[in-house]
């Protein structure tokens, strides 16, 4: 009887498991399909590339940016676009906007006793 016990609840957690891995790949799927853009294999391999080489911080820096993302005030749950990444962004207690001078693009300046100070460019980020 036990036996029978133990294999029906892990069967029941199997289902609701498998049932929760589904409705997120089922959301995951609806979400990739609004996407309008759509290229070939060696052209997103190129642009991987190109900002992996563009984008080299350092590893403090990097972590620094991952604090800026983790102590952020917003309850979001995903960031779709370059204008919610920059509203992510705002909402850290540590991180100052500035955007001085017309030519020059938004920057951010995170402040930190322990992590230091770095300064982010939009197109950076």
């Amino acid at each position: 009887m036990h036996v029978f016990i133990i294999v029906f609840f892990m069967l029941v957690l199997l289902n609701v498991f498998l049932a929760i891995i589904m409705d997120a790949y089922g959301r995951e799927t609806a979400r990739v399909e609004k996407i309008t853009e759509e290229y070939s294999v060696f052209y997103d391999t190129w642009l991987l590339l190109r900002d992996v080489y563009s984008l080299r911080w350092r590893a403090a820096k990097k972590w620094c940016f991952a604090h800026i993302l983790a102590t952020s005030a917003s309850d979001e749950t995903s960031v779709q676009s370059c204008s919610d990444l920059f509203k992510l962004i705002e909402q850290c207690p540590q991180v100052e906007m500035s955007n001085e001078d017309v030519d020059q693009a938004q920057t951010f300046l995170f402040n930190d006793p322990v992590l230091g100070t770095y300064q982010f460019t939009a197109k950076e980020v």
